[in-house]
């Protein structure tokens, strides 16, 4: 190997220089960067307004479903039925009430006869003892 020697070869300059006094100056030019910027304020939000904010989007939310879900339904939709179960288990409502509610086409629909005469009627009646029963029924 040839021996490499620092002294007998000349020194590569890097090409990066400094201005004169750069590092004399360098303190004074960053405090005064320093006092030119202000520290920004932050922004206060109230945690009150916050949470009625939250509360009232809470509530707008639960609420959407319930709106859409009943604007939807028709009667028509509403099968016989579902509509009987229902009315028969409210307890607030009467016959007399649903009597009241109906026009007379179609209560004449609803009407069924038997094809008994008055004395069979009046027979099976006399024949059993508890026909109380069935008149109070």
């Amino acid at each position: 190997m040839n021996k490499f020697s620092l002294e007998s070869h000349p020194k590569i300059t890097s090409g990066f220089t400094a201005p004169e006094n750069y590092f004399d100056n360098l303190p004074d030019i960053i405090l005064e960067k320093i006092k030119e910027e202000q520290p920004k304020k932050g922004k206060v939000i109230s945690l009150k307004n916050l949470s009625y904010a939250a509360a009232a989007i809470l509530v707008l939310a639960l609420s959407i479903p319930f709106f859409t879900s009943t604007a939807n339904i028709s009667l028509e939709q509403i099968d016989t039925t579902t509509l009987e179960n229902y009315i028969s288990y409210q307890s607030n409502v009467s016959q007399y009430e649903l009597i009241n509610l109906m026009n007379e086409n179609e209560l004449e629909a609803m009407s069924v006869n038997l094809g008994i005469e008055d004395q069979a009627i009046e027979e099976i009646l006399m024949s059993n003892p508890n026909f109380e029963n069935y008149i109070t029924d």
